[in-house]
């Protein structure tokens, strides 16, 4: 691999590691509203930087790996698989 292609896997790979993060953090966040499936979005800031940053394709990436990472069970299964999926989607 060459530093470039380096450069990129890491950029992605820390980009997707703080959208998940948020994703997780404003899971736990009680909002006022009492509508199902209502959040406030936070973790798409990163989506947005990302496709200032990235362009659509790793922005696509990004988006995949952390809606599979933060919406499986938690189970080590799953776990596995979704980081099998986000690395091939990487």
């Amino acid at each position: 691999m060459n530093s470039q292609k380096i450069k990129r896997l890491t950029r992605n790979a820390m980009l997707a590691t703080a959208a998940l993060i948020i994703f997780v953090v404003e899971a736990q966040i009680p909002l006022p509203l009492p509508i199902p499936g209502v959040k406030l979005g936070l973790a798409n800031v990163v989506t947005v930087y990302a496709m200032f940053l990235c362009g659509p394709l790793d922005t696509f990436a990004i988006l995949l790996c952390r809606i599979v990472l933060g919406t499986q069970d938690r189970s080590c299964r799953s776990c596995t698989v979704s980081a099998a999926v986000c690395f091939v989607t990487l």
